[in-house]
């Protein structure tokens, strides 16, 4: 599962961190993000 972190900046940038490999990385692509993450996970 990912946990999306959103950062509002200049550029707008989301960090996400991957709890299965436990490896931080930053994704540009907003909607990309997006579509990763599961709706049920919030409700």
């Amino acid at each position: 599962m990912l946990k999306a972190h959103l950062i509002f900046s200049t550029p707008l940038t989301i960090s996400l961190f991957d709890c299965a490999t436990g490896r931080p990385y930053l994704q540009t692509e907003y909607y990309d993000v997006m579509t990763v993450i599961s709706p049920p996970e919030f409700g």
